[in-house]
């Protein structure tokens, strides 16, 4: 949905969080973290803030979170390596918003794609 119209439901994002809660808790490796979640909300606060991003983009990323424990920061670099190119597709498009959660899925899918645990 973030692509066409630039939103984020709620309920969506709720359903990620608790799923990723379940794959943390079910997986016999995993124990949910909480930490990157809190922390990811709180600097988000300044950015919704200075209207840099939405607050449904700040949800999605603490719910990622959940599915990524232990791997924040390469998620995080992932992230800005995928907004950086889609801000370069939004200029040649000529468009002036971000579809920012579209950045933060492609990072997520490639990092679960590659858990080893």
């Amino acid at each position: 949905m973030d692509w066409r119209w630039r939103r984020l439901p709620n309920l969506s994002v709720l359903l990620l969080a608790v799923l990723g809660l379940a794959y943390a808790g079910l997986h016999p490796r995993l124990e949910p973290d909480f930490v990157p979640v809190l922390l990811t909300l709180l600097a988000g606060l300044p950015l919704l803030a200075l209207r840099v991003c939405g607050a449904g983009d700040v949800k999605l990323c603490a719910a990622l979170a959940l599915w990524l424990p232990g791997r924040m920061g390469a998620f995080l670099f992932g992230m800005a390596a995928a907004g950086l190119l889609l801000a370069l597709l939004m200029l040649l498009m000529r468009r002036r918003t971000l579809p920012y959660g579209c950045a933060m899925l492609v990072p997520a899918a490639w990092l679960l794609g590659q858990t080893n645990f």
